[in-house]
């Protein structure tokens, strides 16, 4: 009996084949996931969630910057009860809101800066326009603050004062 050898290009012929059935198969397979307007999976898919950005530590080379975390708050030359006491002797009942019986606690935030002085008055919380008046036109009279610091220095800092508006 004669035998036959099978040829490199018989058996190179058979490898190319199984080459091209598994790269059509890999190809189809991704398909499958094809919606019925045509649309593939991957624009679906979510994409990875990117991590936050840092967080900006404000720098003490700007003179803009206002902290809200501090090491030591700003205070008021004599303390607090003194405050109370200025803020109490200046502040006028306005006609119009004693005539109407309004009264309420009107919360103003303003800036105290590196050098104690006051400025950035804005309401906070509101009672109605004519207390929120009286209540900025008090604040802006307050000449000096002793300011926040932060690792040894002064900085600007926000300070939140409530004042309280009650009919006798």
């Amino acid at each position: 009996m004669k035998t036959v050898r099978t040829s490199g290009f018989i058996a190179g012929s058979f490898l190319l084949l199984a080459f091209t059935v598994s790269a059509l198969i890999l190809e189809i397979i991704p398909g499958c996931s094809r919606s019925r307007n045509g649309i593939t999976g991957l624009s679906q898919m979510d994409l990875p969630l990117m991590p936050p950005p840092p967080v900006k530590v404000p720098s003490m080379a700007g003179s803009d910057t206002t902290w809200d975390m501090i090491d030591q708050i700003p205070m008021f030359p004599g303390g607090e009860e003194l405050l109370g006491k200025y803020v109490a002797m200046n502040t006028k009942y306005p006609r119009a809101a004693l005539e109407k019986g309004i009264q309420g606690q009107v919360v103003v935030k303003f800036r105290i800066t590196s050098r104690g002085t006051v400025n950035g008055c804005e309401i906070f919380k509101s009672v109605s326009p004519e207390l929120d008046a009286e209540a900025l036109r008090v604040i802006k009279t307050i000449s000096r603050f002793e300011p926040a610091i932060v690792d040894g220095k002064p900085v600007s800092a926000w300070f939140y004062m409530p004042i309280s508006f009650k009919l006798k």
